[in-house]
Parts: C-alpha cells; sequence; structure tokens
C-alpha cells in the first residue's frame, strides 16, 4: 500500500499465516516466511504477487529474513530443535546457504548493515526471555563482538544510513518495549 494507507493490494493468498516482511533493495520483491507444508520456510514474491518462490526446504523453523544491500543475499535465522543459528542464502534459489554463528549463541533477528559488510543480530530467538543482547559480525561470519551486555531483552531493528550506529528495542521489565540508539563504535 500507499504511506498514506491508499492503494492496498493483498500479494499472497493462500489459508496460511505470511509475515515477517522483508522488502528487497530494488523494491520489486519482498522475503518473507510462510507455515505451508506444516513448517515455517522463507519464500520471496514480486511485489505485484507474481513470481513467488519457497528459497528453504530444511526441516528446520526458517524465520526473520532480511536482504542484503545488493539483493544477492538473504540473512535469515534457522532453528532446528531449539536451537538457533544466523545464516545466509542466495536470495534468487535459496542456493549456497552459509551458517555463521555457532548454534550455541542461540542468534535470533539479524539485520544488515547499509554496505553489506556486517550483520547485527540478537544473541537469543526466545521473546519470553529477559536477556538477549545485540551482537555485530562482519557479513561473513568473522569479527563477532558483543554490543551490548544488559539483562534486557534487546533486539536490533535497524542500521544508520552511514552504518555507524544500530537502532535496537530494549525491553526493560519486558514485555514492555522502548527503543533507543547505540553505538558500538
Amino acid at each position: 500500500m500507499n504511506a498514506d494507507g491508499t492503494g492496498r493490494r493483498q500479494v499472497t493468498s493462500n489459508s496460511f499465516s505470511d509475515n515477517a516482511v522483508s522488502w528487497s533493495p530494488d523494491g520489486r520483491r519482498l522475503a518473507y516466511r510462510s507455515i505451508r507444508d506444516a513448517n515455517f520456510d522463507i519464500y520471496v514474491i514480486g511485489v505485484d504477487g507474481t513470481n513467488e518462490r519457497r528459497l528453504t526446504t530444511d526441516e528446520a523453523i526458517d524465520l526473520l529474513p532480511d536482504w542484503s544491500p545488493d539483493g544477492t543475499r538473504i540473512t535469515f535465522t534457522r532453528n532446528r530443535g531449539g536451537v538457533s543459528a544466523i545464516y545466509t542464502m542466495s536470495s534468487t534459489d535459496g542456493s549456497d546457504v552459509r551458517q555463521l554463528t555457532d548454534d550455541s549463541l542461540g542468534a535470533g533477528l539479524s539485520v544488515y548493515s547499509p554496505d553489506g559488510s556486517r550483520i547485527a543480530f540478537a544473541d537469543n530467538l526466545c521473546q519470553i526471555c529477559s536477556d538477549n543482547d545485540v551482537w555485530v559480525m562482519n557479513a561473513d561470519g568473522s569479527g563477532l563482538r558483543q554490543v551490548t551486555n544488559t539483562p534486557d531483552l534487546e533486539l536490533p531493528h535497524s542500521w544508520s544510513h552511514d552504518g555507524t550506529r544500530v537502532a535496537a528495542e530494549f525491553a526493560r521489565g519486558h514485555p514492555a518495549p522502548w527503543a533507543r540508539v547505540t553505538s558500538p563504535w
């Protein structure tokens, strides 16, 4: 829909939950998760509702897609048996899947920096936990660095245009969130 709420148009049409939507950098495609075939997987579709493609087919639960700035990769969270990690894959067909974080970190929501060189993410996908911290790593999974260390639930949401700051949601006394901008550099 338009920013003023007019021109609303349905893009997907099925009886399943399609959500966690992320725009491609060129504005022509959407990545999202859907619970078809009794499993959460990542799909892409044209904004006109055409060319829908399922990118993940693993038995694990795949969540929270985010496009790289050049549109060639998608980062997402894969949860297998209650253990989560950050992965990336090709945005065209879901090939070249790469695990970026160790399973022991329990990684969740992830977002690319504006230049695509780094990814900010939460270290736990648990929505009822009171202690998730924000981490930053290079786009290849190297250079892992913890940015926040509080007893609060913290989720990264976006980077500043110049890539020097991360906007994160902090929930003190969860579930009452408030937003704050952090600068790890």
